[in-house]
């Protein structure tokens, strides 16, 4: 009987194993089915969608998200018809496969170059191993050229459809292994430069140029004759290996990263956990090609490869059959065997869908070096959790350093991570790309790493800089070269301008001041941390107000208590996606909100109570020691604003409290009351001497003792020259930056360029209630708060909290200034 359950138990298993496959393989043949009745070729269409876009001058994208009118297109065929089209025209962009997504080939204040019918073959030496081509040529014809010489390119893309010189111009890489970037492939070139003058470019010859238009993205000039080395076409095997991620790291550093076999390596993390790379390796062997062609055949229709795209962004088990049914199949057959040449040939026409109108497929990519790979994969995986990014694939690649290129984007031994997802097209959709985007750079650059400009420019100026600290001598050279500006596009648009060199030129030589102070770069996460504990201090205000011609029972206690749990909820909100360890502060935020609610509480059930009757007997009016309350509200009230709360010297208030005459004249309701005051006050301020002693301990324990100073870096004169300013935390910051505002009020040239490291900073202003958020600023929290209490007649007033960009704060300043709405506090990390 046993058995039999056991085999029923097995037969159960088998059953659902068989069903579930059955299921998928039908899911799969309907999606196929359908997708052959509604079939339309996405490439066919393509290219009439640009056909009439050339017609109307209007220059598009691999995405088709950025699409700009330009003022004319023209198309070179020779040397000469560049340097005519550049001498001609005021603004030129040059582009040529159209495969960035960001308008990086394209301005509407430019003539576009079209660079792709500019693509002969000009000299090829196999003994040499070398080839010179027009820059327009795309890497198939190359690879159609030297594959019977059995030669190979050196460096390119995956994809074969790139051109030459949007490659070079990008500083693209691959999938190789002890290579990197192609600058290190690159011979020589020659360039046109905006005066029209034709120069020929090496690490010897005109270097300064070499290392700027590598990498340049169209800003020094027009590339136009490359020679490259190339490489032997060898025949490559392949292998594959799931592993866990976090044992990546080490799985590469002991099998491929000096493994002189290995010629191409790629790690697919599978989303959406990220869990797992299947790191699949070519690698050199004598086995030959189990292929029939030498070269992937060309204009083939991929419509099962854009299925599968469609199943993988779209189901909701999409991923899991990728990981668990797709890449089984493909990887579980025999390993193929293909040329070099093969394996580099694959055609970008894979990845085209049948259309882009609501939804389109985008690249990203971020560098990070090798040995944070481990810190980098939690931070990446947070963000697009997040967001809940539509993620399809990320593609590890390896890449050695580049210590040329001004723009490079690998100063280091690094791990590219090429980032497949899918985004709508409307307007939010790409306003909340915009976000997720900017707050990957943030992780990457907080493990020392960098992101790809040839994709959607979503990055701020700051975080532009910070990526490429190269980028102010890359301008320099190119104020040298093009000091008119003629070569430009949309990246160029957004991140150069003479203005935008001198001011950053300052910026960067002040920063690089400001990273020699100690503590200077400060977490963003601070500004919004402390908002809680100074709500505790606006509380005091409010309490100074209500003591300083009213009655303890006057105050809200449970309202302080209310909207100090409700300002912690929205800071924990802002923070959630943060990935600094903010567990202390939040413990600190804790403990101090909670003794802070149980003395409201006590002081509520008290003062409403026993002391509104002593109250009452006293006729509802202030004896001696209420008045010294009051007195004791108001400085506590101003003490901190500059100091932590801890320090208030609460025991001397306890002698001052004793020390008051108690034979003035009074009624006996009055002396009750002096009686009952004296003695809540004494255990008041008796209790607080000793819990603040105690905070202040462990305070200290945990975050060393608060003296340090916050800095900010300003200029007065639009960046021409910078200089440091310093302060302590709290108020006196605050002040002294209000102090600058004022003191350069009618200055046009004046602007706070950075505060700790931070490019944004929080404040506080107070106006009139249900007045309009500042222009500029974007509202984090608003509280009516009690201004003044007068005969009974309250005064409220709106505290209003912003985030702003630093550099628009003297904006925001005259703007509150001309209202009469100063900025009461920044909140300064």
């Amino acid at each position: 009987m046993k058995l039999i359950k056991r085999y029923q138990h097995l037969f159960k298993i088998r059953y659902l194993r068989l069903f579930i496959r059955l299921w998928l393989l039908a899911a799969c043949l309907s999606v196929i089915a359908i997708a052959i009745y509604t079939y339309e070729n996405p490439i066919a269409d393509k290219l009439a969608r640009e056909a009439q876009n050339t017609k109307n001058n209007i220059v598009n994208e691999v995405t088709e998200l950025h699409p700009v009118k330009v003022a004319a297109i023209v198309t070179p065929h020779t040397l000469e018809e560049v340097v005519d089209a550049v001498k001609k025209h005021d603004h030129v962009s040059i582009g040529g496969g159209r495969n960035s997504m960001g308008g990086q080939t394209a301005s509407e204040r430019a003539v576009h170059l079209d660079m792709r019918e500019f693509n002969k073959i000009l000299n090829f030496s196999p003994e040499a191993k070398e080839i010179t081509v027009q820059s327009g040529i795309r890497w198939r014809t190359i690879q159609d050229h030297i594959d019977a010489s059995n030669l190979s390119v050196k460096i390119m893309q995956t994809y074969s459809n790139f051109t030459v010189g949007g490659s070079l111009s990008v500083n693209v890489h691959g999938r190789y292994i002890g290579l990197g970037p192609i600058i290190l492939s690159v011979k020589k070139f020659k360039i046109v430069l905006a005066d029209g003058r034709i120069v020929d470019a090496s690490p010897e010859t005109h270097a300064d140029i070499f290392y700027s238009a590598i990498g340049g993205m169209g800003g020094i000039g027009v590339i136009c004759e490359v020679t490259l080395t190339l490489a032997d076409n060898v025949n490559v095997a392949r292998s594959r290996e799931l592993i866990p991620t976090e044992n990546y790291w080490a799985y590469f550093s002991k099998n491929v990263r000096n493994n002189k076999k290995v010629v191409f390596h790629n790690g697919d993390l599978y989303p959406p956990n990220f869990d797992a790379v299947s790191a699949v390796s070519w690698s050199e062997t004598d086995k030959a090609p189990t292929t029939s062609g030498r070269l992937i055949p060309q204009r083939q229709d991929y419509w099962l490869d854009r299925i599968a795209w469609v199943v993988m962004s779209e189901w909701h088990t999409g991923r899991w059959i990728r990981r668990h049914v797709i890449d089984p199949i493909i990887y579980g057959s025999e390993p193929p065997v293909h040329t070099r040449n093969y394996e580099a040939s694959y055609d970008i026409a894979e990845l085209e869908p049948e259309n882009r109108k609501d939804s389109t497929y985008v690249l990203q990519e971020y560098f990070v070096p090798v040995e944070n790979f481990d810190e980098w994969i939690p931070k990446m995986r947070k963000v697009f959790a997040d967001n809940d990014v539509n993620v399809i694939n990320v593609s590890i690649r390896h890449s050695l350093p580049d210590l040329g290129a001004k723009l490079a984007w690998a100063r280091k031994e690094s791990f590219a991570f090429v980032v497949y997802y899918k985004q709508d097209t409307d307007e939010d959709s790409q306003s909340h790309v915009g976000k997720w985007t900017r707050d990957m750079i943030n992780q990457v650059l907080s493990v020392g790493g960098t992101y790809y400009l040839p994709y959607q420019p979503h990055a701020t100026d700051e975080q532009f800089h910070r990526a490429y600290p190269g980028a102010i001598e890359f301008f320099e050279i190119k104020n040298q070269y093009d000091p008119t500006g003629k070569f430009t596009n949309k990246l160029w648009d957004k991140y150069y301008s003479p203005e935008k060199l001198a001011y950053f030129r300052a910026w960067k030589k002040q920063l690089e001041s400001a990273s020699l102070v100690k503590d200077y770069f400060r977490p963003y996460d601070n500004a919004y941390l402390s908002l809680p504990e100074w709500y505790i201090v606006y509380a005091a205000d409010e309490y100074a107000a209500v003591m300083e011609n009213g009655l303890p029972s006057e105050f809200g206690y449970l309202q302080a208590n209310r909207d100090y749990w409700a300002q912690y909820d929205q800071v924990i909100k802002l923070t959630e996606t943060s990935l600094n360890n903010n567990e202390g502060y939040k413990t600190v935020l804790n403990v101090i909100g909670w003794s802070f609610a149980t003395e409201n509480t006590i002081k509520n059930i008290y003062e409403n109570t026993i002391g509104r009757a002593s109250e009452f007997v006293a006729g509802n009016t202030q004896v001696a020691e209420d008045k010294y309350a009051a007195k004791v509200a108001k400085d506590y009230a101003a003490f901190i604003y500059d100091y932590p709360w801890y320090d208030f010297p609460y025991f001397s208030y306890l002698k001052g409290l004793w020390a008051l005459d108690s034979t003035a004249g009074h009624t006996f309701g009055q002396a009750l009351r002096r009686i009952e005051r004296k003695a809540i006050l004494s255990v008041e301020y008796g209790l607080k001497t000793l819990y603040s002693r105690a905070i202040a301990y462990a305070t200290h324990q945990q975050f060393g003792v608060q003296d340090d100073m916050v800095s900010a870096i300003v200029t007065r004169d639009g960046g021409l020259t910078s200089e440091l300013i310093s302060a302590p935390h709290y108020q006196p910051f605050t002040k002294l930056l209000l102090t600058e505002l004022e003191k350069e009020h009618n200055n046009p040239d004046f602007s706070i360029m950075d505060i700790a490291g931070n490019d944004k900073i929080t404040f506080c202003y107070k106006d009139k209630p249900g007045s309009p958020t500042v222009n500029r600023g974007k509202e984090i929290l608003r509280d009516t708060e009690l201004n003044r209490l007068m005969d009974g007649d309250k005064e409220f007033v709106d505290r209003i909290t912003v985030e702003a960009n630093v550099k628009d704060l003297v904006l925001i300043y005259r703007q509150l200034h001309k209202k009469q709405a100063d900025i009461g506090h920044f909140y300064d990390y």
